[in-house]
Order: C-alpha cells, then structure tokens, then sequence
C-alpha cells in the first residue's frame, strides 16, 4: 500500500472551503430520480428560503440570494407545489428534523410560515422527537407576529448569524444590523419561550488576534446562546468589495497557524464553559444528540438521509445526491407546470458520504463502516496516509482524529473526496485562486498550501 510521509500530505484547496460529500461519483447507472425513496425509516427537510434584506459581502451563500424586504406570495405557493409533488418520497418515512434556512427564512410572515407548515404537516408524518429549527436575521426576528406564530406551531430551535460584536468588522462583513440588534433579539426570543438559541460566530477575521476572540468570548459568555456554531472567516467566498477593503486598511490576515489556535481556544474555552463539542466547530449545552437534529442527517448519522425544497436545494436519500433549479423563476416554473424542478442528480453512495464526514463528525470511525462502503479501497489507503501523517490514530475496531487532525479537520475531509469530487474540489480551488490575482502581495499566504503545522 503506498503511504504518504507528513512532509508530502497534500491539501487541494487553499482556503478553508467545507468540502461536503453533497454529490458523489459520476459515470454510475442513473436511476429515474421519480422513483427513488428513502433507505432511512427517518429524515432531515431543509426549507429554503432564499431572499434577503441585504447580502453580506462574507456570505458563500449570498450568490443563490435575491434581495427583497419580504418573500413572494407566489414562491411560499411554489414550495407548497412541491411538496405536492414528492408524495412518493415523504409517505414511507417520517420527519426527525426540519430546519428552515436560506437565505433569510425570518423574512417570511407569520402567515407565510403557517402555510408552509400545515402543508408539510399535510404531506409528511412527523416523529415524536422532532427538532424544528428557523434560521434568520435579528431585525426580521424582532416582528412580534412572526415570533408567536413560529412558536405556536411547535418551533424549539431559533439561529440566528451573530459573526461579531465590533461595529468596524461588522461593517467590513456588509451586516446592516448592528450589535444593538443582537441583544434585542436575544431578549425577544427569550421572552418568546424559545427553549434553543444558536447562533454563527465567526474568527479568523481580518485583523484579529487571539485575544480579540478571548474578548468576543467574554462578551459571548454574557449573550447566553445555547448551542454556538463557529466557523472560519472564507476569505474566497467574500466579495471584491470586501477584499479591496482589507487591502486598502493593511488589515492583517490570519494564517492558517493562527486560524488554527483560534480554534483550539474556542475548543477549550467552550468546553469549559459547559459546552459540548456536538461536531468539529459546533458546540451545544445540549446533550449532543438531541439537539442539531438536521446536520446529523447531513453528516451521516440517523441514518444519514435528507430532502431540500426550494431554489437550489439539495437533497440525499436512495443513494443518490439532487439538486433543484438554483434560479428562483425555473424553480416555480418547473412546479408550477407539475414538474419536480430537478437541475442535478448523480450517484452518491451513503456508505461514502458518512465516511468523508467523519472529520466533520470528529466522532470515531470503524474499520467496518470503512470496509462497507462503496469506494472502501479508496478509503482504506487514504485512511493510512492520513495516520502516518499524524492526523489519525489507529485503535481497535477503527480510526480517531487526533489533536493535529481536528486543527485541520477541513482539510482532513478534502483528503477523503472522491475521484470526482475532488477533481471538482482542485478546479473550484483554481478559480477561486485566480480572484486573487489582484491582491497577490496582501493575500499570499492564502494562496498557499497551509496544510502543515
């Protein structure tokens, strides 16, 4: 078996990027997606909202976005159709999790989210332990109307993007709200009754040390949210805008090492402040499986299946990975003509999916579960590249992520892409790398292969 010593382990993409297992292998036997249906008794639904008051000049997601102060009649009708259409997919199982992100899911009305709601109560059966979380912003979530009709209908779960509490970076990240906003919210979910809050964090912002997170973590421990999703700073997802800016305040950007410690101090300040590490950068003062319900399904646990709706959305059940029609008017074309707005499918072995997400998980992994999957012979070498690199330890009956190997779980989960995924992985990372070009001298680091302590 060939082994790659420390010294040679490779990385194919520069900037942080999460390499999710979505979409898997091509070249396989396409089924008529019309057929396929759950493997799992259980499942995750993803709503997707995708409309904002403003897009954020960090967010990877903003390019799928439409600007609008309110969401469409016309499109929560779409989603309804939808639903409407995938009967054959809800009727054998049930739902476990329901997260409504986007986008901003808080620009919907009161009266919107009800007729989503009762028409996914309609079409789908619900399991006793169902977690359903609603994703916003704080100045949509401050409407008293939405907040009661979330909650009357069952919601627990409330995120929210907090990213910081200075002004100057919230600016720089193109946040219209501001750090008032945050702790209104804050106290306007908690008057509501809502029993989770969770909210983004994000590090490695430019022109940040360590000591500038302990504070953001002082100011954290006073804000009381309890679960915190922490995530890096994706410099290539941020706009030109955003990085000339940078360039322009000769605003320090973190390196990978620096990237790196911030993490573990999150890791060790959390923890002991109660937190439970539920995956590699999400931390809950919930026991870890009962909370989070839906990234459980996206990261291969529970049975590791799920359906999205709405522009974009992507869904993994049947061992294969769809997409819907990104554009909004495809999307309510196609289900406006009966149609199920499908623009991508392709073969996406579930074996597959829970072994790459075992960075993610940072959970253990079982040479059983290595041996079933579909690409096990991929796996198994990449697996012993990654132990001799000390990313790894072997144990009885499986592997472990390391210290090191949780410093760099991403690039840990890009070693474990498929053939395919990561032809697609090394040419997103090239493109990605040439919006850099232009700012080469400040940003050469990036532009680097930070995988090495």
């Amino acid at each position: 078996m060939r082994t790659v010593p420390p010294s040679r382990f490779t990385t194919f993409g520069a900037f942080g990027v999460n390499a999710l297992p979505r979409f898997g292998r091509h070249g396989q036997p396409e089924l008529d997606v019309q057929k396929i249906t759950p493997a799992s008794p259980t499942i995750g639904l993803y709503v997707n909202i995708p409309f904002c008051r403003s897009l954020c000049d960090f967010c990877m997601l903003r390019r799928g976005a439409t600007v609008a102060s309110s969401v469409p009649d016309e499109f929560v009708d779409g989603i309804v159709r939808e639903l409407g259409l995938m009967r054959v997919v809800f009727e054998p199982v049930r739902l476990g999790a329901v997260y409504f992100g986007g986008g901003t899911a808080s620009l919907l009305s009161g009266r919107q989210f009800e007729v989503i709601w009762n028409a996914i109560a309609l079409a789908c059966r619900f399991d006793s332990s169902i977690e359903t979380t609603f994703e916003g912003e704080p100045v949509s979530l401050l409407n008293d109307e939405l907040r009661a009709t979330l909650r009357a209908n069952g919601v627990t779960r409330v995120s929210f993007g907090l990213q910081t509490f200075d002004a100057r970076l919230r600016a720089l990240l193109g946040r219209t709200d501001s750090a008032d906003d945050l702790w209104k919210v804050r106290s306007a979910l908690e008057r509501s009754g809502f029993e989770e809050i969770n909210v983004d964090y994000l590090y490695a912002l430019p022109g940040t040390t360590a000591e500038f997170v302990e504070r953001e973590l002082r100011t954290l421990r006073d804000f009381a949210p309890t679960s915190i999703d922490c995530h890096p700073l994706k410099y290539a997802s941020c706009a030109p805008r955003m990085l000339q800016q940078i360039v322009d305040e000769g605003l320090r950007v973190p390196t990978a090492e620096l990237r790196a410690d911030m993490f573990e101090m999150l890791k060790a300040t959390l923890e002991a402040d109660g937190f439970a590490a539920q995956f590699a950068d999400q931390y809950s003062l919930a026991e870890r499986t009962k909370t989070n319900r839906y990234m459980r399904f996206l990261y291969g646990l529970d049975g590791g299946e799920y359906v999205g709706l709405g522009p974009g959305a992507r869904s993994h059940y049947g061992d294969y990975g769809i997409q819907n029609e990104p554009g909004v008017g495809q999307y309510l074309r196609a289900v406006a003509s009966g149609e199920r707005p499908i623009g991508k499918k392709v073969f996406a072995p579930h074996s597959d999916n829970y072994v790459t997400c075992f960075p993610k998980r940072a959970d253990s992994l079982s040479t059983e579960s290595v041996s079933i999957a579909f690409s096990a012979d991929q796996f198994v070498e990449r697996l012993a590249n990654l132990t001799v690199g000390g990313y790894l330890s072997r144990e009885e009956g499986g592997y472990r992520m390391t210290r090191m190997g949780l410093r760099w779980y991403q690039r840990v989960q890009e070693e474990l892409l498929s053939e395919s995924q990561r032809q697609r992985h090394r040419e997103s990372a090239r493109v990605r790398s040439l919006r850099f070009v232009r700012w080469q001298d400040h940003f050469h680091e990036l532009l680097e292969d930070e995988s090495q302590p």
